[in-house]
């Protein structure tokens, strides 16, 4: 409940509290007339360097459990288990809002076994992710400080996907031809829960949270060969549908739900790399990585269904030994006059697809007059099966 102080302003504070939420939901995307709009942050570091959430939907090389949030049919492209954590500010400290700093985080953690997965909430108290949208103060009409309301939102992701490639072949070997590297598919059930939200028709009434829940879809595919001089050359298209049958937020005194953000996003992709020759020999140092080098392009375009123009992004990345990653990529959100370069380092540890440590870093545009934002996100991951049977040799 908001305090009702003897000789305050209803009116003045009402109006206060509804212009500071409008202004922080409508900083979050042009899409701010939906409800819970943060469900449209990328938590990727890597693809924010890369250009942002609409080439997210098809990168897939990387096998990190934070970039299934971008199209949830990635998640069975791996093999064992994966954790991935991120925390950034997504919005500063304002004195106009009379906000505190603004916080994202968000962990995922995913399990898979030949071509099927599920990933699951990794944050504290069952959460895959969530925002800190700070303390506001609200005054009354002579500018006096009456009362402080601070805002929370988080979400629970549940997901399952399958490789009908990788999946196939423990029942029907040869039922997909070699160049169909995978063809996968996946759903993300996400339950949202808030604090509260302001009544407009009922002074120092919240709304209270029933229900806030949406179902992403998500489609992967991948094509490739190994060409004569040792290069290997893939095509990847992507397709994701974040809250894909409109489920809508259900607040308790009101009689209709409110809409939960939705995208509609498609990519392409071309990646070429110089394959290791030794990675087929066995499992000396030599055969340590897959690739000696590699390039990638990626496009991407969101839809977010306002009449605003769609996001663009595109991006560019470099890679050493499969271990060292430079990324650089271009962002485009015309509505939301957030346009500019991306750019981001990656540093992946590991051996072969056993086991590996993660670390990413993306500088990504805010807006105009704005700083660029900063973002990591560290992981880790290992092929249980894998490492028994390495160390049972």
């Amino acid at each position: 409940m908001v305090r009702n102080p003897k000789g305050g302003s209803d009116l003045s504070k009402k109006c206060i509290l509804a212009m500071a939420l409008f202004c922080l939901l409508g900083a979050l995307g042009a899409a701010s007339y939906q409800g819970f709009a943060w469900n449209g942050l990328e938590p990727s570091s890597v693809n924010m360097a890369l250009g942002g959430s609409p080439v997210g939907v098809v990168n897939h090389w990387h096998k990190d459990p934070l970039c299934t949030y971008g199209n949830p049919a990635f998640a069975s492209l791996g093999e064992g288990i994966a954790y991935s954590h991120t925390s950034y500010l997504y919005m500063h400290k304002s004195d106009i809002l009379k906000t505190e700093n603004l916080e994202y985080r968000a962990a995922l953690l995913g399990v898979s076994y030949h071509g099927f997965a599920l990933l699951l909430p990794a944050l504290g108290n069952s959460n895959s992710a969530g925002v800190e949208l700070g303390e506001f103060a609200v005054s009354d009409s002579t500018g006096e400080l009456v009362d402080n309301f601070s805002l929370n939102e988080d979400s629970s992701t549940l997901g399952f996907s399958v490789n009908l490639p990788a999946a196939l072949a423990l029942m029907a070997p040869g039922a997909f031809p070699k160049y169909v590297r995978h063809l996968a598919l996946g759903a993300n059930w996400v339950s949202n829960a808030s604090d509260s939200r302001p009544d407009p028709d009922n002074e120092g009434v919240l709304f209270s949270l029933k229900k806030a829940e949406s179902v992403n879809l998500g489609l992967s595919a991948c094509l490739g060969s190994t060409l004569q001089s040792g290069f290997d050359l893939e095509y990847s298209f992507g397709a994701a549908y974040i809250n894909a049958f409109d489920g809508k937020a259900e607040y308790s005194g009101q009689a209709s739900g409110d809409p939960i953000y939705k995208r509609l996003s498609v990519g392409g992709a071309i990646s070429l790399s110089a394959e290791n020759p030794h990675y087929s020999q066995g499992y000396g140092l030599a055969s340590a990585v897959r690739n000696l080098c590699s390039g990638r392009v990626l496009l991407g375009a969101a839809e977010e269904f306002s009449d605003d123009a769609p996001l663009l992004g595109f991006g560019c990345e470099a890679g050493v030994f499969d271990t060292i990653f430079l990324r650089t990529g271009y962002h485009h959100d015309k509505a939301g006059n957030i346009s500019g370069q991306t750019y981001g380092w990656g540093v992946n540890l590991h051996y072969r697809d056993l086991f590996s440590a993660r670390l990413n870093h993306a500088l990504f545009p805010r807006g105009r007059l704005r700083n660029q934002k900063s973002a990591y996100d560290y992981g880790v991951s290992a092929n249980i099966l894998g490492l028994y049977q390495l160390l049972s040799k």
